[in-house]
């Protein structure tokens, strides 16, 4: 079975909407989202439609964790995330999915025994796992294959015969603005593949200019030298 891995779309509509229709073309026969679909970016509800419309499967990350605990997020964070504007905007109809999305999820095919989460294997919203992690103490996990997000900054590590593997930021990748992320990944040859995708953030700012922190204006205009990936268009 191939299938599509998407993660960290923080209110962005424009990418959201161009990954999926990328993953579709391949074509993967399901797609997974790892979550953080709400804050920096207030288009959260069109990003809720476009996931529904594609039938993608979701679960939480940890700003849906945060809105739902929006009280205890400290006011200079608040200012960057803005999630109370969320809480606004969307109905007590979705906030009730939105609290039904699990924190990870078990998935089992090919034989093939995975593990889908936001953070990390140790703490499933707010691990950071990264190229240069311990990932040998990890290794007696009894998966063959972690998914992750969270960090915005994709790789794939492989330690023996076990996948560790983050799929970067389809809304607001940190390496690279201009190159949204996915993954796919086939259960049957245990490979995966990440893809960056190019896409217009000015769509983003036009859209939502005024509402958006400074620092996520600058992150949209990053432009690192290497970035993790095959650049598909």
């Amino acid at each position: 079975m191939k299938f599509g891995l998407v993660s960290d779309v923080h209110g962005n509509p424009f990418a959201l909407k161009l990954i999926l229709e990328v993953l579709s073309e391949l074509p993967v026969e399901k797609i997974f989202f790892l979550g953080d679909a709400v804050g920096y970016i207030p288009g959260e509800q069109e990003v809720f439609r476009i996931l529904e419309q594609y039938d993608v499967t979701c679960q939480m990350g940890n700003h849906e964790y945060m809105l739902l605990h929006s009280n205890e997020v400290p006011a200079e964070k608040e200012d960057v995330y803005r999630l109370q504007p969320v809480l606004n905007r969307i109905s007590n109809k979705q906030l009730g999915i939105i609290r039904a999305w699990p924190k990870k999820r078990v998935v089992e095919m090919s034989g093939r025994k995975l593990l889908f989460v936001h953070g990390g294997p140790e703490d499933v919203l707010d691990q950071r796992v990264l190229p240069d992690s311990d990932f040998a103490r990890m290794v007696p996990l009894e998966f063959d294959g972690v998914f992750m997000g969270h960090t915005h900054r994709p790789f794939i590590h492989q330690h023996g015969s076990k996948l560790f593997v983050n799929i970067g930021s389809v809304g607001l990748p940190r390496d690279n603005g201009s190159l949204i992320s996915c993954a796919v990944y086939d259960s049957a040859a245990h490979h995966c593949e990440i893809l960056r995708v190019r896409y217009d953030w000015t769509l983003v700012e036009n859209a939502y200019g005024t509402e958006l922190h400074d620092s996520v204006r600058q992150l949209f205009k990053r432009e690192e030298p290497d970035v993790y990936g095959t650049i598909v268009t």
